[in-house]
């Protein structure tokens, strides 16, 4: 009687049952070797869809991972470098979260809220102190979870858990949320990157509203969804394409008598950008709503602190409307409140 034959893993992308359950599997163990070799502080693997991303992720989790079965190893080529396996295997913690099942809407809304969190806001999430990993797997939202557990995140001061048990999370400190602004940077100078040959920081500092407003137009149409038209989602756009070209941006910054959505500060230059933005229903009152943006900066005095430090003021009012806008500037000088 022949040998039995190995069951093809059609749709197995946990290492585990693969090796548990007699699948076929094509060694591929030799990675967790030259990851060892050439780690850095961050490791991206970049493969197409339907490339083994999870399976070779599934294994380095049951590799690393403290209280692994040793046998899934045996006889794969990791298995005859003993002395790296009695270094490295079962000898670590590990968190291993998947983005796989998250599709359509469910991604728009985690991304919204994410760059809400970078922009200055809070979000209502319940926390869970114990979880397993499993239940990582099970609900995205768990990863808020994390992220507190952490220490990326801390309660808002002053907050307490609503009736349904959530609390409202913010960005503890400057540091951590230069580690949340550097993983959507890559994404934003990408889409900039189409915006021409003039430089969209230098349109700000010249009060070049038209081209201004082209360039947010051309990153509109390439990166925003359909399920993001409201305006926290705008306020956190552009906060995040700002934080990529300038050194010193404020948002929601207590000015004048109110908040204004964002400043870009420029102490060596003696001068300061203030935005405002606001969210249009229609089409036709976007330039409405932009003159209102430009009067609630000067009524609310948002940039009465830099004109009595004698600097040079630009305002912007910016209204939104789909994946279209609208953009009016002023230049205020120091003699002017």
């Amino acid at each position: 009687m022949g040998k039995k034959r190995k069951r093809l893993p059609i749709g197995v992308d946990r290492f585990e049952t693969l090796r548990s359950q007699d699948y076929y599997y094509l060694d591929k163990t030799e990675f967790i070797r030259k990851l060892l070799d050439w780690y850095g502080a961050v490791n991206l693997f970049t493969r197409p869809r339907r490339f083994g991303k999870s399976l070779n992720m599934s294994m380095l989790k049951a590799f690393f991972e403290i209280g692994t079965d040793l046998s899934l190893f045996e006889g794969l080529a990791i298995s005859r470098d003993r002395s790296l396996c009695e270094e490295y295997m079962g000898r670590f913690p590990v968190i291993f979260l998947s983005l796989k099942g998250v599709e359509g809407t469910s991604f728009s809304d985690a991304q919204d809220m994410m760059s809400m969190v970078i922009a200055g806001h809070s979000v209502k999430k319940k926390l869970i102190g114990n979880l397993t990993y499993e239940e990582l797997e099970e609900d995205r939202d768990h990863l808020w979870s994390v992220l507190y557990l952490t220490g990326y995140l801390t309660a808002e001061k002053n907050s307490r858990a609503s009736d349904d048990g959530k609390i409202s999370l913010v960005i503890p400190n400057r540091e951590i949320r230069e580690i949340f602004v550097s993983k959507i940077q890559k994404w934003f100078s990408e889409s900039t990157a189409v915006s021409g040959s003039a430089d969209l920081y230098e349109d700000i500092w010249a009060c070049n509203a038209q081209e201004f407003q082209e360039k947010i137009r051309e990153i509109l149409l390439d990166t925003i969804s359909y399920f993001d038209y409201h305006e926290n989602y705008y306020h956190a756009f552009m906060a995040g394409l700002l934080m990529n070209r300038c050194v010193r941006v404020k948002s929601n910054y207590e000015s004048g008598t109110g908040r204004s959505d964002l400043v870009i500060e420029d102490d060596r230059g003696r001068r300061a950008v203030v935005i405002e933005t606001k969210y249009s229903a229609r089409y036709d009152d976007m330039e409405a709503d932009c003159e209102k943006a430009l009067g609630q900066i000067q009524d609310r005095q948002y940039v009465w602190p830099y004109l009595k430090r004698k600097y040079c003021v630009i305002i912007y009012g910016i209204a939104f409307s789909g994946k279209d806008c609208q953009v009016k500037g002023r230049i205020l000088k120091p003699e002017t409140r």
